[in-house]
């Protein structure tokens, strides 16, 4: 019988986006797509690309899931499912399980990594979010903040709530809404971490705050955990990478990383 192979969950961004089994018509999904591609049919790795929840393709209640994201992260549930299914595939070694994405890819790695170490052995997160209160602090979100910031125009206050909102009930509910989020993000299990861990960005990511990647060393290091991460940062690049050379460069590294560190896996 064939030895059994290391296996990689892939996890798209979004989460709106739905991959599918062929080339994608988003370039940056298509490149992803030919990298799974790449460790599968180049290097003799398992791969599964799963469509988890809060993603499209599926209906609304599957898209609109009201305990996803910032509320619960119930769609982790089926990116957790997805690596239990590749470890039981007999053809797939169960002590060799990885897992990359992009953006909320990103995210789901370092969930996978903190909430299911004993699953996940090694990631690569590029661009995640790593907190949902920062993140929704840069995208400007007004739900986990006491004061938040408006522009909402002329004779606009600087810092809300406004009339209209003002009153306890607000800070009962942004103290509320920050701890579900806290709870909902790999932050909260960080000292969880266990395996080898690669972050990716571009230090002008536009969509996701590069103090997110920052965020992930820092508290890896704060928690004596500094071994298990390496970085990957690209210079004046943007959210996904813009640059060929750059997208090549973080596909290599990528595809090396899962390599070795499946390899070493036990």
């Amino acid at each position: 019988a064939a030895a059994a192979v290391p296996g990689v969950l892939f996890t798209h961004g979004g989460s709106q986006r739905q991959m599918f089994s062929a080339f994608h018509f988003s370039p940056a999904y298509a490149a992803l797509y030919a990298l799974n591609q790449y460790l599968a049919c180049e290097l003799g790795m398992a791969v599964l690309s799963v469509n988890y929840r809060s993603g499209i393709g599926y209906g609304h209640d599957f898209r609109v899931c009201k305990a996803c994201m910032w509320k619960g992260a119930a769609e982790y549930g089926d990116v957790r499912a997805a690596g239990a299914l590749l470890a039981s595939l007999k053809q797939v070694d169960e002590s060799k399980i990885g897992l990359y994405g992009l953006s909320y890819g990103g995210l789901n790695t370092m969930q996978g990594l903190v909430r299911d170490p004993d699953l996940f052995k090694a990631g690569v997160a590029n661009a995640p979010v790593f907190n949902w209160i920062s993140q929704a602090r840069r995208d400007g979100a007004k739900y986990v903040d006491v004061q938040p910031l408006y522009s909402r125009g002329f004779h606009a206050l600087e810092t809300g709530p406004l009339s209209d909102e003002a009153g306890p009930e607000w800070l009962q509910r942004a103290l509320k809404n920050q701890a579900e989020a806290y709870e909902s993000s790999p932050a909260s299990l960080i000292k969880n971490l266990k395996s080898q861990l690669l972050v990716i960005q571009g230090d002008a990511d536009d969509e996701v705050a590069f103090s997110e990647s920052i965020g992930i060393v820092r508290a890896l290091r704060r928690a004596g955990l500094g071994r298990f991460v390496q970085t990957l940062v690209f210079p004046d690049e943007t959210h996904g990478l813009a640059k060929y050379e750059s997208q090549l460069q973080a596909a290599e590294a990528t595809a090396r990383f899962l390599q070795e560190a499946l390899d070493d896996a036990s």
